[in-house]
């Protein structure tokens, strides 16, 4: 059994690990489960706590079962010496820096194995599963270097590493054989593609978005997902080019989720986001003027510390 807690990349994740243990033959169960994996998130205190209590509700409902904390969460109990998980009855704890091992090994599962043997009657799929069907989350970067001052991730997440163009069109097709129609692009930061290795940039609202517009353009090319669309991205991340393949190709979906977290040029160099809000004007004329009817979603945080009334208007 698998519970996923968090964003898109979380999801992405998870599903690829739900592939692993159904090539191995494992079934899942969610009523005599005896593995759940839980991927955890720490983007928020609130998030934290959810995936303590969930940890702690799945081991009191499943006490035969082994329970496996695993992501972002875990990554941080990890880090932080005045953490005592192990008083929550998890018995596996795996990080960022080491959830990459093979599953199977790391549960000492052998190929083949099967975990549970639900009834046909009431076998259910989880979520993640019913949603692959129709829309992939596909994983194509990891890590940030941004340092955000609100945010935790470039400490959970710290290593920017991004897979090859190939890899990701090899996934893709492995989506359109599986009979999916969407695939979602996704990551921590996923107009850092292919910037891996380079450090912290100065000036990293200026770095080129040319390795996801490469990406995107050799995914146009070599698939036939129908719909393709993108995780959050940075609001000054999209070149003049960029945007014409938005204009030009109605396998984008016309619609994007630019953070622009707040509208206040002071908040904004508080938080080190590297952008204006001139800047997230221009982006947003622009995307609109190749795409008319585009749908743009965003973040905005309120009450940041240093927060005025003028500021807060500002984002208003």
């Amino acid at each position: 059994m698998t519970v996923n807690l968090g964003c898109r990349l979380n999801q992405a994740e998870l599903t690829s690990l739900e592939s692993v243990f159904n090539q191995a033959g494992c079934l899942y169960d969610k009523n005599q489960p005896q593995v759940i994996i839980v991927n955890t998130c720490a983007v928020t205190a609130k998030a934290e706590k959810e995936s303590r209590q969930r940890l702690r509700r799945l081991k009191k409902l499943y006490p035969q079962a082994v329970v496996v904390a695993w992501g972002c969460g875990a990554q941080r109990w990890l880090k932080d010496k005045a953490v005592d998980w192990r008083s929550w009855g998890i018995d596996y704890i795996y990080g960022n820096d080491n959830k990459d091992q093979h599953p199977l090994q790391f549960l000492k599962i052998k190929p083949g194995q099967t975990l549970s043997k639900p009834k046909p009657s009431n076998h259910k799929v989880n979520s993640a599963q019913l949603i692959s069907r129709v829309r992939r989350f596909i994983k194509i970067q990891d890590g940030c270097r941004r340092y955000c001052t609100y945010c935790i991730i470039p400490y959970t997440r710290p290593e920017p590493a991004s897979k090859s163009i190939q890899q990701v069109v090899a996934e893709i097709k492995r989506a359109e054989k599986d009979g999916v129609k969407e695939v979602v692009l996704t990551g921590v930061d996923i107009s850092a593609y292919g910037q891996d290795g380079n450090g912290r940039q100065n000036n990293w609202y200026q770095v080129s978005s040319q390795g996801l517009e490469d990406l995107t353009k050799t995914i146009l090319d070599k698939t036939v997902v129908s719909r393709i669309r993108f995780g959050s991205i940075n609001p000054v991340s999209f070149t003049p080019s960029f945007i014409d393949l938005f204009r030009n190709n109605p396998r984008l979906m016309p619609h994007l989720h630019i953070s622009l977290q707040s509208g206040s040029d002071k908040i904004l160099k508080l938080m080190n986001r590297g952008y204006s809000r001139e800047q997230f004007r221009q982006t947003i004329s622009r995307l609109r003027s190749a795409v008319p009817d585009i749908l743009i979603s965003t973040d905005i945080v309120v009450g940041f510390p240093g927060e005025t009334e003028s500021d807060f208007n500002d984002t208003v």
